[in-house]
């Protein structure tokens, strides 16, 4: 049931961060009461340190056979060893859609149709 909820809250999720960041680029303009003056300063962009909480990759499935994902910091993805496929995380938003699946590089050139002798 958790994961149902997480993956149609997603879309929401990111349709607020997106809208905010929108907000911030332009600056504010239009938005607020009318003479205010411009409201709030610029603010800076939202810096994201590449963690993903534990509660999140917990609930969070493969798409496409809906096993579970591992995080891997470094490259900021989530990875699925049955599928042998990585998804990209952006900006701590994971993109959960078949069509951003990339393959593992091992997954590309050892597969089965790949492990012919080479000479």
């Amino acid at each position: 049931m958790k994961r149902r909820l997480l993956f149609l809250a997603l879309p929401v999720v990111a349709g607020a961060l997106w809208f905010a960041r929108k907000l911030r680029r332009s600056g504010g303009e239009g938005v607020g009461l009318e003479g205010e003056g411009g409201g709030e300063p610029d603010l800076p962009p939202i810096e994201w340190d590449g963690t993903l909480p534990q509660d999140l990759l917990e609930i969070l499935a493969c798409p496409k056979c809906k096993s579970s994902l591992t995080y891997e910091q470094e490259d900021r993805r989530l990875v699925c060893a049955a599928c042998q496929v990585f998804y990209p995380v952006r900006d701590g938003i994971p993109i959960l859609l078949i069509e951003e699946a990339q393959p593992l590089a091992g997954a590309a050139a050892g597969g089965p149709a790949g492990s012919g002798g080479e000479s």
